[in-house]
């Protein structure tokens, strides 16, 4: 007579059919690809700001890829704002400093943090896009 404890393990093997994993990964891609495509066009750059992106640029002697070009701008404006609205903040007392822009406003803060590590971002954004 055999004995079957509460503590074995059931003995029957789940198995998904192999279409299954055909339909999760044709979801998964389909997906990645949604949000691709719904951040990038979120975002397009300001044409009044045109001439200020332009100085900066010169002033800064910053020379982007076409693809880098676009990201830069992106993440510089996002960071223009952000100034902007500190320093009206600054305006009605919240804050005790101004900000203003400089050579790093086209990084975002991570790739800023690379930066102060010895790290050039640049160069990992363009192995990331590989």
């Amino acid at each position: 007579m055999s004995t079957i404890s509460v503590f074995d393990p059931p003995q029957t093997e789940i198995t998904a059919h192999p279409s299954c994993f055909y339909i999760m990964k044709t979801l998964l891609v389909l997906t990645c690809m949604v949000v691709v495509a719904a951040c990038t066009s979120v975002h397009t750059s300001n044409p009044s700001l045109d001439n200020t992106w332009k100085e900066w640029k010169s002033r800064h002697e910053k020379q982007y890829s076409k693809e880098q070009e676009i990201y830069r701008r992106m993440v510089w404006e996002d960071n223009l704002s952000r100034i902007e609205k500190h320093n009206r903040e600054y305006e009605e007392g919240k804050h005790s400093f101004t900000m203003g822009l400089n050579q790093f406003t086209d990084m975002t803060t991570n790739e800023f943090r690379l930066w102060m590590r010895g790290k050039n971002p640049y160069m990992t954004w363009e192995k990331n896009r590989q």
